[in-house]
């Protein structure tokens, strides 16, 4: 009989041994030449731990991995993670930091075991480019067991496996378990009531009353106790974006009110049940609460930050549309339901209209699941201050009040719930049905490019890209006559150039809403997109301290220009020479006193990040300034974003850099590490720029 089924996933650069290893910890064969993996393979292999079968399946997807398709549905359920590299090609090894980071992401367990694997073990000394000193360290350094393997030989295939069992059995209580389950069952659920009917001189009355009766009962008003919680919380989340509770079901089912909620984030024991607090009603949860505190429970687990960041968003998503006047009331199907299952009530009915949670939100849900407040595109009310943009053109955070700010937030957090999930875009609301944005680009990009196309199609309309080599952009024609000929067959332009002065000129032309997708002055999507992140990960801005390290340039004078506005303090360090424009520094002081915020700047890099919350850098050499490249290097010494650096930072801090990224300008342990946000924050890129778009076209 098999005990237990355990995932383990198989990740790692392309060629490094994944295939290999995976038949020949499965089949003990090797196989020198393996064709190249399309899909996801699996393998299955039975072990013995203790006198315990327990049966590893193994998936290896060649590194497909990384596409977003297959992403969620490969680590899903994982309960081990070998994480494989190639001891004879360094740079495998130099990419392990992505996959780790991929790893604890994606992984709905936060208790997977990850090993490093270094395999090709049989290599010869000179062959090695990576020493086994260096790899060991680096697995410490992340938490992490490390062996080297070969397939070759089989030299340590099983042991990788074998590692998390062996943690496993040292624990007293999960040993008994393993191995009087089945005793202790047959004892408690049969015998001792047998017996106690034996006493009281029936012993058949014991057996079949007290054991097999009871037994069923307990089964059956479990399941149905499941199912009734199933049936009236039916989602994690109601319609406005909030956990479910029915406060019928958590007394009647004994903290069964968050049932699904607690399905979907099992690993957070801590917050998913949250006991009786602020109008929640959670025996359960005040069980667990009483067992910590008498010391019977301990090192309650919590769910990631990124879950935690999430599940934020959607309680301040709910906010924001709550202020916008958008409500939702219980629906006549749950109506008719409570009159159908418990009477006509109202306080019922109250009750089983999904309660809003007050909780701390210190953790919460790995993967958010919502339903969009609204099916048409006129049915809602729109906040006032996003309302004002609409036909305005977007050239820099100076334009916007903090209202306005914020409601561009708001909006953006809006369209991350609504379209995040890739399987319900296709049924997600298109507002802009019919509406054309003409992209022109100077300048080379990704990012932006990217999310402005994507950000377009989400929301229905078509994006068309336009280099400079596309059009004539005023070579040959006059702005003026670009612009009147785009406003035509356009309803809105973006446009990624050198100078400031160019996008404003063309705003001015156009009749149409433009948006600065980056100038030689301002890059303010890029702003929103932090500021979002950051709101993400705190909650909010206010009070917190954004510190920038590195070139004054666009994306700092629109961080500059925003912090004051959301109650934010801002901290600056450049070298001599590149310091922020002085206008835009003497308006971010106007705003800050006005504000009641602070603004710091100094060459000293140490002295900036004291204290900051914040701490963000961009690339030192911009296009355009290739010819500088030495003498920027030469400048920017010592302001490299280390470990070292940030020691006296707030201990809660985060770290952003608008990408791409060089090594001169923060290395890997900070990069790469869970302060790090900076992957999300090239995510929000994209519900930033389709926030512009609603705004500017007051379609939502």
């Amino acid at each position: 009989m098999v005990f237990v089924t355990l995932k383990y996933i198989i990740i790692g650069d392309s060629e490094v041994g994944k295939s290999s290893l995976l038949l020949q910890f499965t089949e003990q064969q090797f196989q020198p030449i393996h064709d190249l993996t399309i899909g996801v393979e699996f393998g299955a292999k039975l072990i013995d731990i203790e006198g315990r079968k327990v049966k590893l399946e193994i998936w290896d997807t060649a590194g497909q991995e990384t596409f977003l398709s297959i992403t969620r549905s490969y680590y899903r359920g994982a309960d081990g993670a070998l994480l494989v590299y190639d001891i004879g090609r360094r740079e495998s090894f130099e990419h392990l930091s992505r996959w780790l980071q991929e790893c604890r992401q994606n992984c709905q367990n936060d208790l997977v075991e990850i090993v490093v694997v270094g395999m090709k073990c049989d290599l010869p000394p000179q062959a090695r480019q990576v020493t086994e000193a260096e790899a060991r360290a680096w697995a410490q350094h992340n938490g992490l067991h490390y062996i080297e393997a070969s397939a070759k030989t089989a030299a340590n295939v099983e042991k990788g496996a074998k590692l998390k069992f062996d943690d496993l059995l040292r624990d007293p209580v999960v040993a008994f378990q393993m191995k009087y389950y089945l005793p202790t069952v047959l004892l408690m659920c049969y015998a001792v009531p047998t017996y106690i009917g034996h006493l009281m001189g029936n012993t058949w009355a014991g057996f079949w009353v007290g054991g097999i009766f009871r037994h069923v009962w307990v089964l059956h008003m479990t399941w149905c106790v499941n199912s009734v919680a199933h049936f009236f919380g039916y989602k994690p989340y109601d319609r406005n974006i909030l956990p479910v509770e029915n406060i019928l079901v958590s007394i009647g089912a004994i903290g069964e009110g968050y049932h699904n909620y607690h399905h979907k984030f099992p690993s957070d024991y801590a917050t998913s049940e949250w006991g009786i607090t602020s109008g929640q009603w959670n025996p359960t949860k005040l069980f667990i609460d009483v067992c910590a505190a008498i010391g019977l429970a301990s090192d309650l687990k919590r769910s990631r930050t990124a879950a935690a960041t999430r599940e934020r968003l959607a309680i301040k998503v709910h906010e924001e549309r709550l202020k916008a006047g958008v409500t939702e009331q219980i629906s006549l199907f749950d109506k008719m339901l409570g009159r159908l299952f418990f009477g006509l009530s109202k306080t019922f009915r109250r009750a089983i209209r999904p309660a809003v949670s007050r909780s701390s939100l210190s953790s919460g849900a790995s993967e958010l699941q919502v339903r969009s407040a609204t099916t048409t595109t006129t049915s809602a009310p729109v906040n006032e201050a996003l309302a004002s943009l609409r036909g305005k053109s977007f050239l820099s955070t100076a334009q916007l009040t903090g209202a306005e700010f914020e409601a561009l937030i708001a909006q953006a957090q809006h369209y991350k719930a609504v379209y995040g999930d890739p399987s319900k875009r296709a049924a997600a609301p298109k507002p802009m049905a019919g509406d054309i944005c003409s992209m022109i680009f100077q300048k080379r990009s990704t990012r932006t490019r990217i999310s402005s196309e994507v950000g377009m199609h989400l929301l229905g309309g078509k994006a068309l890209f336009l280099s400079s080599d596309d059009i004539q952009l005023g070579v040959n024609e006059t702005l003026k006559d670009t612009a009147m000929v785009l406003s035509r067959f356009n309803t809105i332009i973006l446009a990624r150039v050198y100078g400031q002065d160019y996008v404003e000129e063309l705003a001015e032309l156009a009749s149409v809403p433009v948006i600065n997708a980056l100038s030689d002055k301002y890059h303010p999507l890029q702003a929103l997109a932090d500021y979002m992140t950051v709101k993400e990960h705190f909650g909010g801005w206010k009070g917190l301290t954004f510190t920038w390290v590195g070139d004054g340039n666009n994306v700092l004078h629109d961080y500059m220009l925003a912090a004051p506005k959301v109650g934010a303090n801002i901290r600056i360090a450049t070298p001599v020479g590149y310091e922020p424009d002085a206008d835009v520094l003497e308006e971010t002081k106007k705003l800050a006193k006005a504000a009641g915020t602070t603004v710091f700047v100094t060459t000293d890099p140490v002295e900036a990040v004291k204290g900051s919350n914040v701490i963000a850098t961009d690339t030192w050499i911009s296009m355009g300034q290739e010819a500088e490249k030495q003498k920027r290097l030469n400048a920017f010494a010592g302001y490299q974003v280390t470990e070292k650096m940030l020691e006296n930072a707030a201990e809660d801090h985060v770290f952003l850099h608008c990408l791409p990224r060089h090594a001169e300008e923060v290395d890997d342990e900070v990069f790469y590490s869970k302060k790090s946000l900076v992957f999300d924050e090239a995510e929000n890129r994209l519900w930033t720029v389709m926030a512009v778009y609603a705004a500017l076209l007051g379609k939502y």
